[in-house]
């Protein structure tokens, strides 16, 4: 991550004060990476980059208001609902977090159940955003079965292929992912009745 993304334009060995009664003025190249907050310290120590939570519990969302963060985000039922979360974390205009990392421990660590295989976290780390729309994988790790997490993903593919009809290659997959959020694209093209190109 360190050497792989953009610069969000920040001196990692600066200083800076938190400014009373506002945000900070981050630069436009700023972005967040958003992930479970026992990340984030790794996030800024080794990716030199800006996590969304951390483990001083900062950002990590949800409580009785629902608040914007790792824990709303990663549990939303839905792409709209977590993209929703990332335009409330929003500056200068931009979605909260850019890229989004994920592991195998945070993926299978939990019990097994629908709500495990409909959350934000399982369309990315188990499905490979397989279904949606803004969101592409652009780095996974070698497997590892043998941890916490990445032992159990094999298990957790086949009961939802069991259980749910699902289709999931029973495999290992990269421990760690990395995604990042894209706007997307819509392609519309015109073509003329009877010529055997349809109209989109």
């Amino acid at each position: 991550m360190r050497y792989n993304t953009p610069d969000p334009g920040l001196d990692y060995y600066a200083i800076y004060e938190q400014p009373e009664n506002s945000t900070y003025p981050y630069p436009e190249t700023a972005y967040g990476v958003m992930s479970w907050w026992d990340y984030g310290h790794i996030i800024t120590y080794y990716g030199r980059r800006i996590p969304n939570a951390n483990p001083f519990q900062a950002g990590i969302g949800g409580g009785p208001d629902h608040a914007p963060g790792a824990s709303t985000f990663l549990i939303a039922p839905t792409e709209e609902g977590a993209n929703e979360v990332l335009e409330k974390l929003g500056i200068n205009g931009k979605p909260g977090a850019r890229y989004v990392v994920s592991n195998a421990y945070m993926a299978y660590a939990i019990q097994p159940g629908l709500r495990a295989f409909t959350s934000m976290e399982a369309k990315l780390h188990i499905f490979d955003t397989n279904g949606l729309s803004h969101y592409r994988l652009v780095h996974e790790s070698t497997p590892n079965p043998y941890t916490s997490g990445g032992n159990a993903e094999r298990w957790f593919k086949n009961v939802y292929n069991v259980l749910y009809g699902g289709n999931l290659p029973v495999e290992d997959s990269g421990y760690a992912k990395i995604f990042e959020y894209v706007k997307g694209a819509r392609i519309t093209a015109l073509g003329r009745r009877g010529s055997g190109s349809p109209e989109l």
